[in-house]
């Protein structure tokens, strides 16, 4: 295949299993998780705002380190005076009190996800028909390849001896530097 694709974290996880266990502990694999059939994800704590349950919901963002926040069926930010969840104080607190319910949208969705982009679907990608959530994206969560880039063309050199032979994007790396992790972390 001449074009590079995102094969998704499961994929470097196949080689790259002690990477892809530390990853799935880490906040970054936590970043957007989906509301599947109005139940909270998987090892969730965290209680949603203002009388909402969980059907109320069709994402959590964040909810590993210090605070919790949601979004609506709609796919907009969940606003108000006790809108998100403190993983601290074990308590809601407010968050965007301005903006009316209903109407903030999820702006903070590329740095969010791997591969956002404000048109057109990815094939086996995220199915998204939310309003208050712009664009597309291949994978929830900050996966391998929102910081190492598309991996298909990596993953089908397979061995090292490949790897050391290629040229250009079919090495993997990261950009470490201010700038790089400055991309998302400002």
């Amino acid at each position: 295949q001449d074009e590079n694709e995102y094969v998704g974290s499961k994929g470097c996880g196949m080689c790259h299993s002690a990477v892809r266990k530390t990853w799935d502990v880490h906040g970054h694999s936590k970043m957007l998780r989906p509301v599947l059939n109005g139940q909270a994800p998987q090892g969730v704590d965290v209680t949603p705002s203002d009388g909402k349950t969980w059907a109320d919901i069709s994402y959590l963002i964040g909810g590993q380190n210090v605070y919790a926040r949601f979004l609506d069926s709609k796919g907009y930010v969940v606003t108000g005076p006790k809108a998100q969840w403190s993983l601290v104080g074990k308590t809601h607190t407010p968050f965007k009190t301005d903006s009316a319910p209903g109407t903030l949208k999820y702006s903070c969705i590329k740095c969010h996800t791997v591969g956002w982009r404000e048109s057109g679907a990815y094939d086996g990608g995220v199915e998204n028909a939310l309003e208050g959530i712009p664009g597309s994206w291949f994978e929830n969560s900050v996966g391998c390849e929102a910081c190492h880039g598309m991996g298909h063309q990596h993953v089908i050199l397979k061995d090292k001896a490949n790897l050391k032979k290629a040229k250009g994007d079919l090495k993997i790396k990261v950009d470490k530097s201010l700038d790089g992790c400055g991309t998302c972390h400002k």
